[in-house]
């Protein structure tokens, strides 16, 4: 990457370079998620019974149309005769009746996800580490280097405006180490501009949010306190879009993450509210592989208040995504865990922000 040289690389990233490929999370995400699938009811259930159409059935039609013919030549009305008809006796009329099948048996219930192994030693220590203090590396690195560590006062956002909306690479604003840039990325509807708004409370929203997955097909450059950048691009796995856009969205956010200068980090959203997810690790393992200083940022804690039976809460997710890496990589990037409508992890993703361009600009963006 071009903006961040390599004392901002060794601050933020270096330590979190892949020593596997992607292929290696995705295999070990296989392996701890397991290959069972549950049987539906559907499949499960019986067919139709066999037998069903008895040969008895056209038997009694036959002995109930003689029976029928006897007793109508015997009880034959003449004329000027007022006596009503005789009734038919129930015993002249024979119906075929199919034999109903045999109820399908109950379904089988869903076959049980196995367990992954509990995790080592060290990849215990990388978990609890990262989950008691994700700004610790930066603390040090500060410290180090006799630079505070930013308070969360001074962290705050207080003026948000939208600087830019560019349709590609080219119609960016242009690039300058002195005002750095943090650029969002995630899969479509992770919840990019809902982040931004949440960050920039109590700023009234300045990032437009929409249900509809998709919607951001720009890039858009979004000016923080006069002096700084939140980039929000374009969402990758958006399944209505052709493959061609698709990968033409891919290659402009990995041409933005190479050729901006003043790039200090990327925030890479995660959905918390589902298991971790192969597209995401694929964008984790470029990143690392490319050197770029990323953190991971899980959205929609919140979810876990209104979870469907059988789904795992968001900290169990993180905690799953955050395995999965440090099993591969030996180590981990910031991770935080978010939500825009309660607020959560809105301080922390704020100081890593304020001490990410503590360090960018103490070193001159190297």
């Amino acid at each position: 990457m071009h903006g961040a040289g390599p004392a901002m690389q060794s601050a933020v990233s270096s330590s979190y370079r892949a020593a596997a490929p992607a292929r290696t999370l995705l295999d070990r995400r296989r392996a701890l998620t397991g290959g069972s699938v549950a049987v539906s009811a559907a499949a499960a259930g019986g067919g139709r019974g066999g037998g069903g159409r008895g040969g008895s059935g056209s038997g009694g039609r036959g002995s109930g149309r003689s029976s029928s013919s006897s007793s109508s030549s015997s009880n034959t009305k003449r004329p000027g005769d007022r006596r009503a008809p005789p009734k038919r006796s129930s015993s002249t009329t024979t119906t075929t009746t199919a034999a109903a099948p045999p109820p399908p048996p109950p379904p089988r219930a869903a076959a049980p996800q196995p367990k992954p192994p509990p995790p080592d030693a060290e990849t215990l220590a990388l978990l609890s580490a990262a989950e008691a203090d994700p700004l610790a590396p930066l603390r040090a690195r500060l410290a180090l280097m006799d630079q505070p560590f930013p308070s969360a006062e001074h962290s705050r956002i207080r003026s948000l405006t939208m600087a830019a909306m560019s349709p590609d690479l080219r119609s960016c604003p242009p690039s300058s180490s002195s005002r750095p840039e943090f650029a969002l990325i995630g899969r479509s509807n992770v919840g990019k501009s809902s982040l931004i708004n949440a960050l920039a409370s109590p700023v009234p929203p300045v990032a437009r949010t929409s249900r509809e997955p998709g919607k951001t097909r720009a890039i858009h450059h979004y000016l923080a306190n006069g002096g700084w950048f939140l980039v929000d691009l374009p969402g990758y796995g958006f399944a209505r879009a052709g493959k061609d856009e698709r990968a033409a969205w891919a290659s402009a956010a990995q041409r933005f993450f190479a050729e901006r200068e003043a790039l200090a980090a990327v925030l890479l959203l995660v959905d918390g509210s589902v298991a971790p997810q192969e597209a995401d690790l694929e964008c984790a393992s470029w990143l690392a592989d490319a050197e770029v200083p990323f953190a991971v940022v899980f959205t929609k804690a919140d979810a876990g208040k209104k979870k469907r039976t059988g789904q795992a809460p968001p900290e169990q997710n993180a905690r799953a995504f955050r395995r999965l890496l440090a099993e591969a990589w030996g180590a981990l990037p910031p991770t935080f865990v978010t939500s825009a409508e309660t607020g959560q992890g809105r301080s922390e993703v704020l100081q890593y922000l304020a001490a990410v361009r503590a360090l960018y600009l103490a070193t001159g963006g190297r």
